[in-house]
């Protein structure tokens, strides 16, 4: 797991993670993790002491869900890096992109084709051939139609952002600016719903609990081979000793048996 280790000896460095060209802390998770209460997107908290969380703030959220940055940093960053850096995610999503650049210049086609009819609209309101009611209905139905492919063209080229990556990812991911490494990540994946904390007693109540993620992956292939490469270390078999370990311990602490070695 050299790839892991390499992208996990990177993100160690808080300062490269969390600062990058500049002394405020980032949040390249910001847009990414959603409530799993009311799915709204997680904002970025600060609480005492100064520890850093993602949270589904008040009176827009619910209140429900917060979770520290380091720890689902920690975390999710490696497997969605690694995956970036994966030869097989790149085809999954250079094969899609493929296909994006013909929807690309169907959308830029039809917006000029809006564009040219909204002008001759505006020219005809000009020289008093069309009624102000007309003009304000058929322009309004064309700006938004104008709006929308816009949108979706803007999602289009975010897809694109790990082509114009040059090299590795991980490489570059310390000197990329936030909307850089929020772009990397959205490429990857829609949105990742952050699950309510649940307290959890015995040894291993204090570590993260990575079946609080849901990963949203942009595309079938991807959550494919996040299985087939065993990307997730939630599916480690120590890790997962652990939580029987912690289940058990959390029913009847005095269990010694429970304990791992």
């Amino acid at each position: 797991r050299s790839t892991w280790e390499r992208v996990c000896h990177v993100l160690q460095d808080t300062s490269r993670l969390s600062r990058p060209k500049s002394k405020k802390r980032s949040y390249p998770l910001l847009g990414v993790l959603t409530c799993s209460e009311c799915g709204r997107a997680l904002a970025s908290v600060s609480k005492g002491g100064g520890t850093s969380h993602y949270g589904c703030r008040k009176p827009a959220g619910c209140g429900a869900v917060f979770v520290k940055c380091e720890a689902v940093e920690g975390y999710l960053l490696p497997i969605l890096l690694e995956m970036a850096d994966s030869p097989a995610a790149r085809d999954v999503v250079a094969q899609v992109e493929t296909a994006d650049q013909d929807q690309m210049r169907t959308l830029l086609a039809d917006n000029a084709t809006d564009a040219a009819t909204l002008e001759r609209l505006t020219d005809d309101y000009a020289d008093n051939i069309m009624d102000r009611e007309t003009y304000r209905r058929q322009s309004a139905r064309l700006r938004a139609r104008v709006a929308d492919r816009h949108e979706r063209l803007a999602a289009i080229r975010g897809q694109g952002a790990l082509g114009q990556v040059s090299g590795s990812v991980v490489a570059a991911w310390a000197d990329m600016s936030n909307d850089e490494r929020r772009a990397v990540v959205l490429a990857l994946v829609s949105s990742v719903t952050v699950r309510r904390y649940v307290p959890r007693k015995g040894r291993f109540g204090g570590r993260f609990d990575p079946t609080r993620l849901v990963i949203h992956w942009n595309y079938d292939g991807l959550e494919r081979i996040e299985e087939a490469e065993g990307l997730d270390p939630a599916n480690d078999p120590a890790w997962q000793a652990e939580r029987v370990a912690a289940a058990q311990l959390a029913e009847n602490p005095l269990d010694r048996t429970a304990r791992p070695a």
